[in-house]
């Protein structure tokens, strides 16, 4: 049995995470997309770096164009502070798939720490001083949590070395954290959170609310949500209003305006 604790501020978040990893004593498995160079990640990283120096299996997978693109005037020092936990015995990836074209669709955007199977934080934080003043979410599990975190970052590295091609998902089946599934989205072969948020909506009976800092679902979420607030449903969606990617604040506007139509 797994206990779960959630945090809407990151600061919180980052302040667990440093205690349990300073409590690690096997082995740490963490991903993320960037490491942000600042005081959460040299807070963080030293955490990380003391427990390589005692002994502890440390490894650390960050998307090597994510740790550019999260903050540009960073990369020199993202890339140091990887370079530094190396040079300590972490063992580093830094996802780039062979053989993969540069593109949202091949990036790492998984977001976790996992460690020694008894704890784990994920949820929509990377590591960067910038997180604690958005509003995100995130959760602690703890308890006996199996080797689901440890098989994903396998799979992860695998692909990443081109020994594994995405689409051999076979070592992902029934992945489970403690008692609850994982939820993975593999693009062109495994849709799993879709299908859930899919399920959601189409179940909810009085109310539904759905938020996310991007929005721009697809024809069939936005049916599932028009057809849901007709039905008489209350369905409450928010999101920002101006995000890091311009393009899809433009772009989910039609969509928005159908939604507030029905």
């Amino acid at each position: 049995m797994s206990e779960i604790k959630y945090y809407s501020q990151a600061d919180a978040f980052y302040g667990d995470l440093c205690l349990a990893i300073q409590q690690a004593e096997e082995h740490i498995h963490a991903a993320y997309f960037a490491i942000d160079a600042g005081h959460w990640a040299s807070v963080i990283t030293n955490c990380l770096l003391e427990r390589a120096n005692a002994g502890v299996k440390v490894y650390l997978m960050v998307d090597r164009f994510g740790n550019y693109l999260e903050n540009i005037r960073n990369s020199y020092r993202n890339e140091a502070l990887l370079a530094e936990l190396v040079s300590h015995g972490v063992q580093v990836v830094r996802f780039d798939p062979q053989g993969a074209r540069l593109g949202y669709r091949n990036r790492l955007h998984c977001k976790f720490c996992a460690i020694d199977d008894k704890v784990a934080f994920t949820g929509g934080s990377n590591i960067g001083d910038h997180y604690p003043g958005w509003v995100d979410q995130n959760v602690r599990l703890t308890g006996r949590l199996g080797d689901g975190f440890r098989r994903l970052f396998t799979y992860l590295e695998g692909v990443h070395a081109g020994r594994i091609r995405a689409a051999d998902v076979s070592s992902l089946l029934d992945m489970r954290v403690g008692a609850h599934q994982m939820h993975l989205t593999i693009p062109g072969h495994r849709y799993d959170i879709r299908r859930q948020l899919l399920e959601l909506i189409l179940s909810s009976q009085r109310s539904l609310y759905l938020r996310s800092w991007y929005f721009w679902p697809d024809e069939e979420v936005a049916q599932a949500l028009q057809t849901q607030a007709e039905r008489g449903v209350n369905v409450h969606i928010m999101f920002s209003h101006r995000t890091r990617v311009r393009p899809v604040d433009w772009l989910n506007r039609p969509v928005t305006r159908r939604l507030l139509a029905s």
